[in-house]
């Protein structure tokens, strides 16, 4: 066990402790507490087994006089409703900075819940408890710990994004640029490269096309062998391989550079609505209308994971900045989350009415953005609590796409306009009108500085928006 001398070293140690677990685990909840109390930390945990009629008031007048929350995890504790409830309590006073620290142990083999994999947890199941007591107290002496602790063998949180060169909040945006792209079958997606220096165009005609996006905005080049209308586009991470979705049931992977088709994804039985490349680059998942999602290999065109649980088909697909999670929207009105290791769903969000047509991570996993009848919705990335509905346009929003420093949300409609959000305040900066057509596309560059858009059959062009 860590000396008091060893602990009161910094000044900036653990001084009120409380520890939530089940009453299933308290003979290793005692063993860690005497332990603490050895190093002259208070802890406060439910040693005397109150009972609910006393419990909550306690217990909110203790967190709140905590600086410090342990959570003990046990196959138990997660499913105790009293350990669920405090440890939420607890990351919301960590949220706004009542709790310094928020420290998960794991007492017995089992897995952290979704929302807190990202903070540092002490392991007592793979080491002597001495030892793992030992990082423990450490932990409790960090001054970085609240947060900043890394994982044993989880992901570690994503780093805020690179600040980027666009003012944060313009309020006056103006099309630049248009290019007549697909005017016979119309523009029904488009990205941009990782580089920003080509955006790449999907039509109807059944063709993709690469546009320089600086004057005079020349076609590059043109892929051809979808037999179908291309509905989606997604560039891999090292910009070296185009994805592309078709409402012929099949996606394939192009290689840049020579503009061959090197592989086409074969499993799907309805349309591929959406396609999206893991953070890593290795692996791709597809969103199709026979209402599954499928995770493939990228490097073999191999399917490693078949996702099935939606009630309608599927309409978009998104990975989890960390890359451990997806999620997915369908016509049966739900936002699902799953797990990427083993295809398991762990929310389905609900507030949209009829389809939900699209769904993004913010680039700082803290919120998810959904797409459905008239509204956007902002839900918590961490629990998945509705944060804001967003009112404005008087159409289906097919489309939302974030700016890398999460503070900007685009989103495109079929009453042929793009709205242009504050993300935290909720409200709308600026409504674009200028297609013609439902507006099926729109991203933002790499840098944060200009957006494009695309519309749909009776318009077939791209356009390109800078602030004023």
């Amino acid at each position: 066990m860590a000396t008091t001398a060893q602990t009161e070293q910094s000044g900036d140690r653990a001084k009120h402790v409380f520890v939530s677990h089940s009453h299933q685990d308290t003979a290793f909840c005692e063993r860690l507490v005497r332990g603490l109390r050895a190093a002259n930390m208070y802890v406060w945990f439910d040693e005397h087994n109150l009972g609910a009629g006393q419990l909550p008031n306690i217990i909110e007048q203790e967190l709140r006089n905590s600086d410090t929350f342990i959570v003990v995890f046990s196959p138990a504790a997660l499913t105790s409703r009293w350990v669920s409830s405090e440890w939420y309590a607890a990351w919301t006073l960590l949220d706004t900075g009542t709790l310094r620290r928020f420290i998960p142990v794991i007492a017995e083999p089992c897995e952290i819940p979704m929302l807190l994999r990202g903070l540092r947890w002490i392991d007592f199941t793979n080491q002597p408890f001495e030892r793992a007591f030992e990082v423990l107290m450490r932990a409790l002496t960090d001054s970085q710990s609240e947060q900043g602790g890394e994982p044993t063998t989880l992901p570690r949180v994503p780093k805020p994004p690179v600040q980027i060169n666009a003012p944060r909040l313009p309020t006056h945006w103006e099309a630049s640029a248009t290019i007549r792209a697909h005017l016979v079958r119309g523009c029904f997606a488009i990205a941009w490269s990782p580089a920003g220096d080509l955006l790449a165009s999907g039509s109807y005609d059944r063709t993709i096309c690469l546009w320089k996006t600086q004057a005079p905005f020349e076609k590059q080049a043109t892929f051809t062998g979808h037999s179908y209308g291309v509905d989606a586009l997604a560039w891999s991470p090292d910009g070296k391989t185009l994805a592309s979705g078709s409402t012929g049931q099949v996606a394939r992977l192009w290689d840049i550079a020579s503009g061959r088709n090197i592989s086409r994804l074969v499993g799907h039985t309805g349309s591929v609505v959406d396609v999206a490349w893991a953070p890593d680059g290795h692996w791709l998942a597809t969103a199709s209308e026979d209402q599954t999602a499928r995770i493939w290999e990228a490097a073999t065109g191999r399917c490693v994971r078949v996702i099935q649980g939606h009630g309608g088909p599927l309409t978009s697909v998104a990975w989890s900045p960390d890359g451990q999670w997806i999620g997915t929207t369908s016509r049966d009105a739900t936002i699902r989350i799953w797990r990427v290791d083993s295809g398991a769903q762990v929310m389905a969000l609900a507030g949209h009415s009829q389809i939900v047509y699209c769904v993004r991570w913010s680039p700082d996993g803290r919120t998810i953005a959904s797409s459905g009848h008239t509204t956007v919705r902002l839900w918590d990335g961490r629990f998945g609590e509705e944060r804001a509905i967003l009112h404005g346009h008087t159409g289906h929003v097919l489309r939302v796409a974030w700016r890398r420093d999460s503070a900007l949300l685009a989103s495109s409609s079929a009453d042929r306009s793009v709205i242009i959000w504050d993300a935290q305040a909720g409200r709308q900066i600026t409504l674009l009108g200028g297609h013609t057509d439902w507006v099926h596309g729109v991203e933002w560059s790499p840098d944060g500085n200009r957006l494009a858009t695309c519309g749909g059959k009776d318009d077939g062009t791209i356009r390109f928006w800078s602030p004023a």
